[in-house]
């Protein structure tokens, strides 16, 4: 995470190299997984007929969901809500296609065989919503190639538009897939993958641009993970009363294997962000905040794909833990975000 939020830094300028050889490093820890991969099969990752989508599912949902965010940002900038990100909002158009990219390449490697990738361009199936995030996608993916080079307010608002429209896309392909998921089959999904994506975007704004790290800015902040923390409950409730499936989708989240990270979201990654940017002042306590906010936003994605997962149809419990290989493209992933995102700054500030 680290590089991937200091790649665009405003003060970049002495580190740009050294960046760009610790995010090449990592890029290349991700080719040399998914070479292994290639190789090796589908088989080096640990999914099987009950957990289907694992890690390299949640680094897609993360890493779209922070371009989408910043689309959004970069809208809103423009249009005067959060006046001192204007001036960024090219760069931040810089870091979502930064993120797209990556985000595509986790799809490829999910599904084993990238081929299948065009039965999507040539034979679509406009019902499912798999279809509609691809599409969305490579949209919002070429808005952010134009928003680079371009001050446009009204390509700007379709920016955000379309970063909205992905994410909830992404949202609603949990709840589509998940009719038997008590933790996937809630209207709330799509609403909370909306928020989150902003909650992760604006996190690394502050992190980034923390001398821009208005009350305005820290008051969003603060505001939208009091909006996901209220999700959780709302969501621990009602899926309580839903029958015994979802009382063990539950059990795993809150005292089975994902507990730690779970609480750990909860208390780490929403209620003590909250706690730095409300009460506590100074920029250090904004970047501290957007830190573990961003961090709790990942554990979040990671923690709603497993337990969604975790019982079968016939009550059985199964166990997840991510191979080296999955670990290593997810890890490539993020650096390869950050290299992108490096070069996609420079050409932003030079235009």
């Amino acid at each position: 995470m680290t590089s991937l939020d200091y790649s665009v830094n405003e003060n970049a300028g002495k580190g740009f190299w050294p960046l760009l050889i610790v995010s090449g490093l990592l890029a290349a820890v991700g080719v040399f997984a998914w070479v292994m991969q290639f190789i090796n099969g589908i088989e080096v990752l640990e999914i099987g007929q009950i957990i289907t989508w694992s890690l390299y599912i949640a680094a897609f949902f993360l890493l779209v969901g922070i371009g989408g965010g910043l689309l959004i940002l970069g809208s809103l900038a423009n249009f005067g809500i959060f006046p001192t990100l204007e001036k960024y909002s090219r760069k931040m158009a810089a870091g979502a296609l930064a993120c797209f990219i990556p985000a595509g390449i986790m799809i490829l490697m999910d599904i084993g065989q990238p081929g299948r990738v065009l039965n999507l361009l040539f034979n679509p199936n406009f019902s499912s919503m798999f279809v509609w995030d691809f599409y969305f996608l490579v949209i919002a993916a070429v808005v952010a190639l134009v928003l680079i080079f371009s001050k446009s307010k009204a390509l700007s608002c379709a920016g955000g538009i379309v970063g909205a429209a992905l994410i909830v896309v992404e949202g609603f392909i949990l709840t589509a897939a998940g009719a038997g998921a008590p933790l996937w089959h809630s209207p709330l999904v799509p609403v909370s993958f909306l928020v989150e994506g902003v909650v992760a975007a604006l996190a690394i704004v502050l992190i980034v641009y923390a001398k821009q790290a208005t009350r305005a800015l820290k008051g969003t902040l603060a505001a939208l993970l009091s909006t996901l923390l209220l999700f959780c409950v709302i969501e621990l409730i009602s899926i309580s009363y839903l029958g015994a499936d979802a009382a063990e989708a539950l059990k795993v989240l809150t005292t089975g294997s994902l507990a730690p990270f779970y609480w750990g979201q909860i208390v780490l990654g929403l209620i003590v962000p909250i706690v730095l940017l409300i009460w506590v002042k100074g920029s250090g306590a904004a970047i501290s905040a957007a830190i573990f906010a961003f961090l709790g936003v990942a554990v979040l994605k990671f923690n709603l794909l497993i337990a969604g997962q975790a019982i079968d149809s016939v009550g059985v419990q199964a166990c997840y833990t991510p191979t080296l290989i999955e670990i290593g493209g997810f890890v490539g992933a993020l650096g390869l975000a950050a290299f992108l995102a490096l070069i996609g700054g420079k050409i932003a500030k030079q235009n």
